[in-house]
């Protein structure tokens, strides 16, 4: 996916590892970035503990900027931006950026390392 023009890509990076995202359901991973940005995800990886399934969320109240994604216990998944002006997926403006876990009951334990631009 290529950025929009309208983006301002000049703020540095924000790189989060989570690694306390017990349970399952919706994990706040980055709050909103405030009005007239949003946050683009440039490269992420898992590493779930359990199988589970993942979804990308804009917003705490879920708008799905991602598939599903399947994942197997102790297999990380990474994903990648091809080139420099490449994103994976954005949120909408000033939404929080979220991880949904649909797993076992008190199964999987996800890191989460992220690299995501405030545009």
């Amino acid at each position: 996916m290529t950025i929009d023009n309208d983006l301002d890509m000049t703020d540095v990076p924000v790189t989060l590892q989570v690694t306390s995202g017990s349970g399952t359901g919706d994990k706040t991973v980055q709050a909103a970035p405030g009005v007239g940005y949003r946050w683009v995800m440039k490269r992420y990886a898992l590493a779930p503990d359990a199988d589970c399934t993942l979804r990308w969320y804009s917003g705490a109240a879920g708008t799905a900027i991602s598939g599903i994604i399947p994942l197997s216990a102790r297999q990380p998944y990474n994903r990648s931006a091809g080139s420099e002006g490449e994103h994976l997926f954005a949120c909408l403006e000033n939404q929080v950026l979220v991880l949904n876990v649909a797993a076992a009951p008190g199964a999987a334990n996800i890191g989460v390392d992220v690299v995501i631009h405030k545009a």
